[in-house]
C-alpha cells in the first residue's frame, strides 16, 4: 500500500471509530433505563448502529490489505475471523483473540435485531447485551489503537523507503 493509501484508511477508521463511539455512548447513556419500552427499542438501534461501526472498518481493512472481503451466507462471521488473523509480513490483526467473543455476541444481536420485526425486547438480553459492551469497548479502543499504530509505522516505513 501506498502512504496515500494507508494515511486514507486511517482516516476512514477514524470516522467509523467516532460512529461506533458515539453509539456506544448513546446505548450506554439507556442501559439504566431498561425496563422502559422506548429505551430498549432506542438502546437495540444504538448497539446495532455501534457493531455496524465497527463491521465497517473490518471490511475497509481486508477490502484494502486483502482486496476481498467474504461472501455466501457466513460472510459476517468469516469478516469476524479474517479480521482476527495476524498475517505476517502483509497485516496484523484488526481484532485481538480477546476482542472476537465478545464482537461475535454483539453480531449475534445485531442479526437478531435485523431479523425480529415481531419480537418484542427481553429486558434480561438487553442488559446481559450492555454488560458485553461494557467489556467490549475498552478491548475494542486498545485493538484500534494498536491496529491504527501499526498503520502510521507503515506510513513512515513507506516514506523512509522512497
Amino acid at each position: 500500500m501506498t502512504r496515500a493509501d494507508l494515511a486514507v484508511l486511517i482516516a476512514a477508521i477514524a470516522g467509523d471509530r467516532r460512529a461506533a463511539e458515539r453509539h456506544a455512548a448513546l446505548a450506554l447513556s439507556l442501559s439504566d433505563r431498561l425496563n422502559d419500552e422506548v429505551c430498549q427499542s432506542a438502546f437495540a438501534a444504538a448497539m446495532h448502529h455501534f457493531y455496524s461501526a465497527l463491521e465497517s472498518i473490518a471490511e475497509r481493512v481486508l477490502r484494502a490489505f486483502d482486496q476481498t472481503i467474504p461472501r455466501g451466507d457466513r460472510w459476517h462471521q468469516e469478516l469476524l475471523e479474517l479480521a482476527a488473523l495476524d498475517v505476517p509480513d502483509h497485516r496484523p490483526a484488526l481484532f485481538s483473540e480477546t476482542t472476537l467473543p465478545l464482537m461475535r455476541r454483539s453480531l449475534a444481536f445485531r442479526h437478531f435485531f435485523r431479523h425480529a420485526y415481531a419480537a418484542t425486547w427481553d429486558r434480561v438480553e438487553l442488559e446481559h447485551n450492555a454488560a458485553t459492551l461494557r467489556a467490549l469497548l475498552p478491548l475494542v479502543e486498545a485493538d484500534l489503537e494498536r491496529f491504527t499504530g501499526a498503520l502510521r509505522a507503515a506510513m513512515q516505513d513507506t516514506e523512509s523507503d522512497s
